[in-house]
C-alpha cells in the first residue's frame, strides 16, 4: 500500500516502530509542517519524506493525521484535491469524527487511538466506526497489538482514557505504591517496579485465566496480599470513577475548546 503520514510527532514514531518490520512492503512518506521531524523519521526508518504536498503526483491508500489536535485547521490548506480522495485514519484525540470531516473536507475517514506500547507490537488500537474500516488496513493496525472496533463514538472516547491512558495511569500507580517503601536506592526502586509491571504484564497475558481467578489465585485467605487489596478496595472504586467522571468532562472542555 501507498502509505503517507501527516505529522511525525511521539505517536507517529511508536506506529513505525511497531511496523519497523513490515515498512519494506509498502511505499510509506512522511510530512510534517517543518520538515524537521519527518527528515528523522525517515532517515530512521527509511522512509520518503514531502517537503511540499502540492508537488505530489501519487494516489495513496491511507492518509494518516497525526498532527496535533489543534493544528486540525492548519491541514485543509495543504491539501490537494487528490490527497482529499484517499482514506483518512485520523489519530486525533477529543475531536469528533464529523467535525474532522467537515474541516478536512474528505470522504472518507476514520478514529484510530494507538497505545503507546504499539511500538512494541503491545498496544491496543481503538477504531471508529466499526463498519466499513478496509480489511486491508485492519490487518496493518492489528500488527501493533490488540485492536477493538468501538461500535460508537461515546465508547471509543470512554475507552480511550483506559487504552491510551492505562499506561500512564497504572505506571503512576507503580510509582505511587513503591513510594510507600521509602527505598533510598532510586535505580533500585525503578529497576523493581519496572520488573513488577513487565512480569505482570507477561504473566497475565499468558494465562488463559481471568482477571479475577489471578488476583484469587495469588490472594491467600487472611495473608497479607489479601490484606493488600481489601484496604485499597476501600478507595480505589470511587476514586477511580470519580477520576474517570473528571477526566470525560476535561475531555469535553478540550473538545469544545478544538471546535470554536
Amino acid at each position: 500500500m501507498k502509505l503517507l503520514f501527516l505529522g511525525a510527532g511521539k505517536m507517529c514514531e511508536s506506529m513505525l516502530k511497531g511496523w519497523e518490520s513490515d515498512l519494506a512492503s509498502h511505499e510509506t512518506w512522511v510530512f510534517s509542517p517543518s520538515g524537521e521531524s519527518a527528515r528523522k523519521l525517515c532517515q530512521r526508518f527509511n522512509l520518503k519524506q514531502v517537503e511540499d504536498l502540492s508537488l505530489l503526483n501519487h494516489r495513496f491508500d491511507v492518509i494518516f493525521l497525526c498532527c496535533k489536535p489543534q493544528q486540525l485547521r492548519e491541514v485543509p490548506r495543504l491539501l490537494t484535491d487528490e490527497l482529499r480522495e484517499a482514506l483518512f485514519v485520523s489519530i486525533l484525540a477529543a475531536v469528533p469524527l464529523e467535525f474532522q470531516k467537515k474541516i478536512l473536507g474528505v470522504k472518507k475517514i476514520f478514529r484510530l487511538m494507538p497505545s503507546l506500547p504499539v511500538e512494541h507490537n503491545k498496544g491496543i488500537s481503538l477504531v471508529y466506526p466499526a463498519i466499513g474500516f478496509p480489511p486491508q488496513v485492519l490487518s496493518l493496525i492489528s500488527r501493533l497489538g490488540f485492536t477493538h472496533l468501538c461500535q460508537s463514538e461515546e465508547e471509543f472516547t470512554k475507552l480511550t482514557l483506559l487504552t491510551a491512558s492505562g499506561p500512564g495511569v497504572i505506571a503512576h500507580f507503580t510509582q505511587q505504591y513503591l513510594a510507600s517503601f521509602d527505598i533510598k536506592d532510586e535505580s533500585l526502586g525503578d529497576a523493581l517496579a519496572k520488573n513488577l509491571l513487565w512480569g505482570v504484564g507477561e504473566w497475565v497475558q499468558k494465562s488463559p485465566l481471568s482477571l479475577q481467578e489471578l488476583v484469587s489465585n495469588v490472594c491467600s485467605k487472611g495473608g497479607v496480599t489479601e490484606v493488600l487489596n481489601q484496604t485499597f478496595d476501600e478507595v480505589i472504586p470511587q476514586t477511580s470513577k470519580k477520576a474517570l467522571k473528571m477526566a470525560l468532562q476535561r475531555g469535553e472542555v478540550i473538545s469544545h475548546s478544538l471546535q470554536k
